[in-house]
């Protein structure tokens, strides 16, 4: 006899238009701050089991320059593979996750002093389960929105150009 074979549904998909990254202070303390983004996800687990996702990754892209950075479980900033995140069986979830975001990363997408960029922006998570699976979301294009203090390089950078250009 030919055994019973589930067919399980998983996917991901990027559900923003725009994604953003500030400062998240963690106890309230300004000099604590550290810059984060927000991206929101449509998680599909249509199978008979629940889901467990241990890790996962972001992939931003503006023309040629990409960043990849881990995600982070919102509650309590915790890495995915600290503290799996669990998804129910049969459900449909809008979960948030958080991303580092570095003051190069700004200056790798190069984005202008208000942080924006006139390209598109690309991006895809993709989310790994406790077996290793890995579940990609399709490309999304979004745009991304970049404030607070890890411009500080790119507006450094745009000084020095302004000032070499009244220069000459």
């Amino acid at each position: 006899t030919i055994g019973h074979l589930d067919i399980i549904e998983r996917a991901i998909k990027v559900f923003d238009e725009v994604l953003t990254v500030g400062p998240i202070y963690r106890d309230g303390k300004r000099k604590d701050a550290e810059s984060f983004g927000i991206v929101h996800l449509e998680i599909i687990n249509d199978s008979d089991m629940p889901w467990l996702i241990s890790w996962g990754t972001i992939k931003i892209s503006i023309r040629d320059n990409t960043i990849e950075r881990p995600i982070y479980n919102k509650t309590g900033m915790l890495r995915l593979d600290d503290n799996p995140f669990k998804i129910n069986t049969k459900t449909h979830e809008m979960v948030t996750f958080l991303f580092a975001f570095e003051s190069n990363d700004c200056l790798t997408l190069r984005l202008d002093e208000d942080g924006h960029t006139p390209y598109d922006t690309i991006t895809s998570v993709t989310l790994y389960d406790t077996d290793d699976k890995q579940y990609p979301s399709p490309e999304k294009k979004v745009f991304l929105s970049v404030k607070g203090d890890v411009l500080h390089k790119t507006k450094r950078l745009y000084k020095c150009l302004r000032n070499s250009l009244i220069k000459d």
